[in-house]
């Protein structure tokens, strides 16, 4: 029987982000793995690959999507992390968990003949938390200005717990140059994303397709407006960011809270289409008792996978399909979501 989660979780979002903003003391990470220990002046080059994308060891779940675990974390180059669940090619979907508190990346201030101080990335994983800090790094777009002198400095403290689903940036003392603020003046990228990316290849053409929730800050960082939306390939948003690097003290939380149930939201759009012959051999006639112009129109089986995806179409051959129930999903120019049906192929 075709579970109401997995087809759920494969099409849409059933979340949304809670945003907050407070003040409170930073205090360095007392537990954690070094993982830029003994690397000297080192940049993204540097960091190898087990100690930036590792296995988790409880992985995390988003509700409506338990059946593809987020068992991965990348760290990134900036202070950034991304947690991952890809089976490609055996499962088309990728869900990942972005954590944005700098979109600049950083490297060891010894980058700079002329610093003696040093810079880490530490990670702790434990008790249903994660957590990673940027201590005392340069930014790396420094060397590509004036002289190429490493003059700023940051500190972030990037926190997840799993319980609460609530992602938190901490920053501590920084120095920012009079130069990279001017060159970064409404640039400061600070957020977070969760969501899915489809990709099937049928062995002549890529189709790819994605939905993402997104959380985004703007304006004075100490009384930031906050904005979220779905991002999706038809999506042309024009977007403002932070006007400057947050202050010490500074706490920004991004809590993922559940709108409705799974059961209900698909109930609700379940049996929104009339397909005929329903049993089916080969052409299935499509009817919504909408004359918008369909945009696509998917199938999936009873393991949520997407069996056949056609465009602008009213019908849709199964005659290659095997016996079974499947779930007819249909998407309308001009129209958010799908409308969903019930097929059963003889």
């Amino acid at each position: 029987m075709l579970s109401s989660s997995l087809l759920w979780s494969q099409l849409e979002i059933n979340l949304e982000i809670e945003f907050s903003h407070s003040q409170r003391d930073y205090e360095s990470l007392t537990e954690y793995t070094n993982i830029t220990e003994g690397l000297g002046a080192w940049d993204d080059n540097s960091v190898k690959e087990e100690d930036s994308f590792f296995e988790l060891s409880i992985p995390f779940v988003m509700p409506g999507f338990e059946d593809r675990p987020m068992d991965f974390i990348e760290i990134g180059s900036s202070p950034t992390f991304t947690l991952e669940y890809d089976e490609w090619p055996d499962d088309p979907y990728e869900i990942l968990l972005f954590a944005l508190a700098s979109d600049l990346p950083v490297l060891s201030p010894l980058n700079d003949s002329a610093n003696t101080d040093q810079g880490h990335i530490l990670f702790y994983e434990g008790d249903g938390v994660l957590r990673l800090e940027y201590q005392n790094v340069a930014l790396e777009v420094e060397l590509y200005l004036g002289d190429g002198s490493l003059i700023s400095r940051v500190n972030i403290i990037m926190e997840f717990d799993y319980e609460s689903r609530c992602m938190e940036y901490h920053y501590g003392p920084s120095v920012i140059s009079p130069q990279l603020q001017e060159q970064f003046q409404g640039f400061w990228i600070v957020g977070t994303i969760f969501g899915w990316f489809f990709e099937e290849f049928d062995g002549a053409n890529i189709f790819d397709d994605w939905l993402h929730l997104v959380g985004i800050l703007s304006g004075d960082p100490s009384k930031p407006e906050f904005e979220q939306f779905l991002d999706h390939p038809d999506f042309d948003g024009d977007l403002t960011f932070l006007n400057s690097f947050p202050e010490e003290g500074t706490v920004y939380q991004f809590c993922y809270d559940q709108t409705t149930s799974v059961d209900e939201t698909i109930a609700e759009n379940m049996d929104q289409l009339t397909l005929y012959p329903n049993p089916a051999t080969d052409i299935v006639q499509i009817k919504t008792g909408t004359d918008s112009r369909i945009q696509q129109v998917l199938v999936y089986d009873q393991m949520g996978r997407v069996v056949s995806n056609t465009k602008g179409t009213h019908e849709i051959d199964v005659s290659l399909l095997s016996s079974g129930l499947y779930v007819i999903g249909v998407e309308y120019d001009g129209e958010g979501g799908f409308r969903y049906g019930k097929l059963v192929v003889e």
